[in-house]
């Protein structure tokens, strides 16, 4: 198995609440917001009970695509927001920020890491709370990985319930097919061979064939079996 690299690339995130908004993704990589995916972020990435304590989530979008998201949860101050850190309520904000990497399991963050992604979403919570009902999720530009990755090992999974398996018949299913083709062509064999009536009475050799013969070979009917005495 390959061991941690380093020399990849991750992307900033950022999930916060407003003063007057709840949680919400406000941040996430360009790539998700292309394809639609960055609502993985608000399925996965929850408050944590310690503050900057660092959680290593493995997930996968909606479309199947297998990430690494790394985000510790942070109690906005005053100098963060250069006013008051409260909500309409007066409850703390706090956000939840860190990166998204899709190379790889990421096993110890470096903070690195997490300290350029905290600049970049606090930038970001500043201008959410300038207009929060007017924001729309920004991109998260790509970045230099300091933390060691290792690659994913791909691992195939039984198909869920309900899903169809007629892509792979029974055996038994097969011997039944098997069977009905058989008879077909016995049947059509029965009728290509059978004596016409003008041919029996031309030809006493003749034997017509009935099909019912060919179905029940133990029923006794002339010329084989055996002829009232």
């Amino acid at each position: 198995m390959d061991g941690p690299s380093r020399g990849g690339s991750a992307w900033p995130f950022l999930v916060a609440r407003g003063r007057y908004r709840g949680y919400r993704t406000l941040l996430a990589p360009d790539f998700l917001l292309a394809d639609g995916d960055y609502g993985v972020l608000d399925d996965f990435v929850k408050p944590g009970t310690v503050a900057e304590q660092v959680q290593v989530v493995p997930v996968v979008t909606r479309s199947g695509r297998p990430l690494t998201v790394v985000h510790t949860t942070h109690q906005v101050t005053a100098a963060d927001v250069e006013q008051a850190p409260r909500d309409e309520f007066g409850r703390p904000l706090q956000l939840m920020y860190g990166f998204v990497c899709d190379e790889g399991q990421v096993g110890a963050p470096d903070p690195a890491d997490l300290d350029a992604c905290r600049e970049t979403a606090i930038a970001v919570y500043r201008r959410f709370l300038g207009d929060e009902e007017g924001f729309t999720v920004e991109a998260g530009r790509q970045f230099p990985l300091r933390s060691a990755a290792t690659p994913r090992t791909v691992v195939e999974r039984p198909p869920p319930k309900g899903t169809s398996v007629a892509s792979a018949p029974s055996r038994t299913g097969c011997l039944i097919r098997v069977a009905i083709l058989v008879l077909i062509g016995v049947l059509l064999y029965a009728l290509a061979t059978q004596c016409p009536p003008e041919q029996k009475d031309a030809d006493p050799d003749c034997v017509p064939v009935h099909v019912f013969e060919l179905c029940h070979p133990y029923v006794d009917a002339p010329p084989y079996g055996n002829t009232p005495g």
